[in-house]
């Protein structure tokens, strides 16, 4: 199966569409976003409509979180906190909704996908081969991808 993975689209829809135009021709068969769809960005509402409309795999990133839910704004440096802020307010209660009914983890195709790391899928970054290591040693597959 061709997949193309992505992750830390951040509501930017100028590059989301390169990105995409760029896959196009390689036929893609599955579409997976490994979190963070919006934050920071000026067009979260229109990057969550064409992700949809491409049946992508959507998987919740901690700034998904934030922008639905609110939680973890206090963790956030001042810029991404007044981006989440502002997403908050432009997307509908539906949007919102569907960013926070968004899987933590998914297993797919032999792969084993999350935003942060699978020992903290939210909020960990993966920096070093130790933590590599650890996160993968509690995957059920083989292969794990991640964002950040």
């Amino acid at each position: 199966m061709r997949v193309a993975l992505l992750s830390d689209v951040h509501a930017n829809l100028p590059a989301l569409r390169a990105v995409l135009e760029a896959l196009d021709p390689l036929q893609p068969e599955a579409l997976w976003v490994t979190g963070d769809t919006v934050g920071y960005g000026g067009e979260p509402s229109e990057v969550i409509a064409l992700l949809r409309e491409r049946k992508a795999l959507l998987l919740q990133g901690n700034h998904d979180r934030a922008v639905a839910t609110g939680e973890g704004l206090e963790l956030f440096n001042d810029l991404a906190a007044e981006a989440a802020a502002l997403h908050m307010s432009w997307l509908t209660e539906t949007e919102r909704a569907f960013l926070e009914a968004l899987p933590v983890v998914s297993e797919r195709e032999g792969f084993t996908l999350c935003h942060g790391s699978l020992r903290d899928p939210m909020w960990e970054y993966v920096i070093s081969a130790p933590l590599a290591a650890a996160s993968l040693a509690l995957a059920n597959t083989s292969f794990a991808c991640h964002g950040h």
